[in-house]
């Protein structure tokens, strides 16, 4: 499985936008500004495109550098990925 880490970095002085180092598994580190109330906002507020494209690539997350006889074995009965 890959891994996405999340480091803090700063805030704004009104909390109101909070910047952050994302990797993504061992790529290069992208520094990134969030708006905290938008991010906060209901999965179900997003568009269905934006929702199936998120759930694409949660599951992109979960079955990165595994085989295909690991990903067999795994999904050959119901199976719950939980993030």
């Amino acid at each position: 499985m890959a891994t996405v880490t999340y480091t803090f970095v700063s805030r704004c002085a009104g909390g109101d936008h909070v910047t952050m180092d994302v990797q993504v598994a061992s790529g290069a580190v992208q520094r990134i500004t969030y708006d905290i109330d938008e991010v906060r906002q209901p999965l179900s507020s997003m568009t269905a495109d934006q929702q199936d494209k998120l759930k694409e690539l949660i599951f992109r997350v979960h079955v990165a550098g595994k085989t295909r006889a690991q990903l067999v074995t795994e999904f050959a009965s119901p199976v719950v990925v939980t993030i």
